[in-house]
Formats: C-alpha cells, structure tokens, sequence
C-alpha cells in the first residue's frame, strides 16, 4: 500500500513535470517564433528604406541647383540683399565697389583734368591734294580731295573747316580763278589726328569764278589748263594740274 501510494506520487510528479516542460516549451517556441517573425519583418522593411534612399539623395542636387551659386552675390544689388535679411551695412560694400555711372563720371573728370587736344604745330602736318580726274569734259565739276596727316608722336587737333583750309585753282600757275573760301561760310572743323592716319577733306568746284568775299561777277571758267594747291595757312601742298573742256558753260 505504501509501495502503490509512492508510485502514484512519482507518476503525478512525473505528469506535472511534463506539462511544465511542455508549458515552457511551448511559452520559448512562441518567442523564437516571433523574434523570428520580427527578424524577417525588419529584413524585409530594409531594402525598402535603400530603396527611398537614393530618390531621396537624388533629389537632393535638384533641389541644390536651383539655389543661387556663390558667384551670383557680388551682383546682387543692395535692394535684394535688403529683402533678405541684409542690414543697411551690407549695402555699404555695394557702394564702396562703385556704379558704373560714378566710373563713367570719373573718366571725364579725369579727361577734363588732362584738358583738350593741343593744336597740331603746322611742322608736323603734311597736305595733300588729289584731283578726281586730269581731264573734265563739259558740265562736269572737278572734284578734290585734301589728306591731312600729322606726324607729331601724340594725338593733336587741327581746324579743317573754311576758311582755315581751303583750294586755290590758278590759270597758266599765276592768275588766280577760284578759291573754295572765298563764297564759303566759316565753319570751324576741329579734327583730332593721329600720327600718319590722315583726315580726308572733299571739295568740289562749279567752274565759276570767284573773288574776295564772294563779290561778283561769277563767270563760267574757259576750257584750258588749271592749277590747284590747298593750303592751311602757310602750309601748303604740291601742284596738281588738270585740264577744263567744253565751251565754258557753268555749271548749275
């Protein structure tokens, strides 16, 4: 009876045993079960945040571009910087760097403070007279033209207007026809010349005659030779001959 009574208790014991064993089996199998679930969750969520990654810092240089690069802001003008947030300070340096406007006005200061172009000295300018033709038929008006040069190291100014250079035309080289200053209006003509590149100045003749302001009469030259040189006050240039034809009818 004692023998049975132990043997009862052993087995319950031996029961009770188990289904603890099994309880805790059960309870860790539970749990590595859904750590394990918990683990294939996260590993799968994984691919998907590098997947959102890169768009992410791919957008990002788009997003970059569109903000102004660093050489852009020494253009600014001082009402952007203003808007921004800059301080009255901020425009300062703006106005230490100077407006095109206040360059422009500083290079005529300084132009006024060189002054003007000296006069060219008559020593170093040369004249010279070309005739459009050697021979004019009638009703056809001689054309010349006069190249001044100057040959000064510096630029210099010379007055090309009448009566500071103008054309005498001669007949047989002493009895004077014609003088392009003679009925001109004075009109003073200031050219500014640089060494050896010449200033052109064209005058044409009407074949009348002409004398000392512009008295008359006004007669129709007579076909023939003629001679003309230019001067500038004492400065004067070659001879050039040329030959009038027709029946000396003026020209309109």
């Amino acid at each position: 009876m004692y023998w049975r009574r132990r043997f009862i208790a052993l087995a319950v014991g031996l029961g009770v045993l188990a289904l603890v064993t099994w309880a805790v089996n059960g309870a860790l199998g539970d749990g590595a079960t859904r750590q394990a679930t918990n683990l294939s969750q996260t590993t799968s969520q994984h691919p998907a945040e590098h997947s959102t990654r890169p768009a992410a810092s791919s957008a990002r240089p788009a997003s970059t571009g569109a903000t102004p690069s660093p050489t852009a802001e020494p253009t600014a003008s001082p009402a952007s910087s203003a808007k921004h947030g800059g301080s009255a300070k901020h425009g300062t340096s703006v106005k230490h760097g100077g407006s095109p406007q206040r360059h422009r006005a500083g290079r005529r200061r300084t132009a006024a403070a060189a002054g003007p172009f000296r006069a060219c000295p008559r020593a170093d300018l040369v004249l010279s007279l070309f005739s459009a033709r050697s021979s004019y038929p009638a009703h056809a008006r001689p054309q010349f033209s006069v190249n001044v040069v100057s040959t000064a190291a510096v630029g210099c100014t010379v007055n090309l207007g009448a009566p500071h250079l103008h054309i005498v035309i001669t007949a047989g080289g002493k009895n004077q026809v014609w003088d392009s200053a003679a009925c001109a209006r004075p009109a003073p003509r200031a050219v500014t010349l640089a060494r050896g590149v010449p200033a052109v100045v064209r005058v044409a003749w009407n074949r009348k005659t002409s004398a000392p302001r512009c008295r008359p009469p006004h007669r129709a030259a007579r076909p023939g030779t003629y001679t003309a040189i230019a001067y500038s006050g004492k400065l004067s240039s070659r001879a050039v001959i040329f030959v009038l034809k027709g029946r000396g009818i003026p020209v309109p």
